[in-house]
């Protein structure tokens, strides 16, 4: 999913939640609700464009 931004989360089924949650950290996604894929992948796109906790 390439060029993935928030404004594309709320749309997406929990299925294609679940494949940017495996692009965007590499690892399958954890057995949790869509909402919180859905923060944690907001976080992930937030942490790559403005840089990561300091």
């Amino acid at each position: 999913m390439p060029g993935l931004s928030i404004d594309d989360l709320p749309a997406m089924s929990p299925a294609e939640l679940r494949a940017a949650w495996r692009e965007q950290y590499r690892k399958p996604a954890p057995d949790i609700g869509p909402d919180l894929l859905r923060r944690g992948i907001a976080y992930q796109i937030q942490a790559r464009v403005h840089g990561g906790l300091t």
